[in-house]
């Protein structure tokens, strides 16, 4: 009897162990402190090229430690709640700037930009085309250009009669299409991929469009290749005389510290602002999506819209910008 007594008791006892290992405030602790973990990485990116991934997630960091914030207050535990709130505040200090600063209202002399990372593996053309077709831009870069990506789009220079294309065989090549007229010279700036430079006429005089699509930042070796030229494509930005565009896939979010140095030593504007998220990869994973294809302006231009459009079948969502110079 005794020896039964005991043998329960045990049990009973490791049952009670069991569920206070399990409790669900301590999944909950230890989830939210992983995301408090992140939002400090997130500000080292410089330290290390991995490091820098980290600063790409505010948005869901945030949303992630909101609902940890509310239950904690909830189940009256306000040390902690008070520490989800903060790391919140934090993320959203650093989103939240995104989502004001529009620069002008809609300009009928101004021009329609289209960018299309076509993914050179993507077989949906006619999807892209009917894209072209519904935005009607006047200037178009198409990234990740191979041969027959190219001749898929020979039909769109029927009603662009300026272009220039570089394709490739891997995922670096790239074609610009134009209505303005101008000049449109293929190069590498800081690196080994093509950038698209164009001088082209507006309404209101020259502009300057710079285009690419950089290196991905996979590994150390990439992620200073891609850097360089960032580094490269804000002298050649800044050394202009004319209005200047700087315009493709970046390769790297708005909060990435790169992202803030291509600001500052380009002297150029996020298109982006004032107009929320707008994120563009990757198409099939929407929680983890964040906008890293990108549309740079000097203090000449306005923009009246900036939008990610629909899916094309790559794995970027295509962007549609709008923009004029001041009168």
């Amino acid at each position: 009897m005794l020896f039964s007594l005991v043998v329960k008791a045990k049990a009973r006892s490791k049952r009670d162990s069991t569920r206070r290992a399990f409790s669900p405030w301590r999944v909950a602790l230890g989830l939210s402190v992983i995301g408090m973990a992140a939002t400090c990485l997130a500000f080292a990116g410089r330290a290390h090229w991995l490091l820098e991934w980290f600063s790409h997630f505010h948005v869901q960091y945030l949303l992630c430690l909101l609902p940890f914030a509310i239950a904690f207050a909830i189940g009256r535990k306000f040390v902690l709640a008070t520490l989800c709130t903060v790391f919140v505040l934090v993320n959203l200090a650093v989103v939240l700037p995104i989502y004001w600063g529009a620069s002008g209202a809609k300009d009928d002399k101004g021009f329609r930009l289209l960018l299309l990372n076509i993914n050179s593996a993507n077989r949906e053309h006619a999807c892209v085309l009917d894209t072209i077709e519904r935005t009607n831009p006047d200037l178009i870069l198409a990234m990740e250009v191979n041969e027959r990506w190219l001749k898929a789009l020979s039909t769109v220079g029927e009603s662009y009669p300026y272009w220039a294309s570089r394709p490739r065989s891997d995922n670096f090549g790239i074609a610009f299409f134009s209505r303005l007229s101008g000049e449109i010279d293929i190069r590498r700036v800081g690196s080994s991929v093509p950038t698209v430079v164009a001088c082209l006429e507006t309404r209101r005089g020259p502009i300057i469009v710079i285009g690419t699509h950089t290196m991905p930042p996979v590994n150390g070796e990439l992620a200073t290749e891609r850097n360089n030229q960032l580094q490269a494509l804000a002298r050649l930005a800044k050394a202009q005389q004319d209005p200047v565009l700087l315009t493709g896939d970046l390769n790297l979010s708005p909060w990435s510290p790169y992202f803030s140095d291509l600001l500052e030593q380009s002297g150029l504007r996020d298109a982006r602002r004032g107009f929320g998220l707008q994120t563009t990869w990757p198409d099939g994973v929407f929680f983890l999506r964040v906008p890293i294809d990108h549309c740079l302006h000097s203090e000449e231009f306005t923009v009246s819209s900036f939008a990610a459009g629909e899916s094309i079948g790559s794995d970027h969502f295509p962007v549609v910008v709008d923009l004029a110079l001041k009168p």
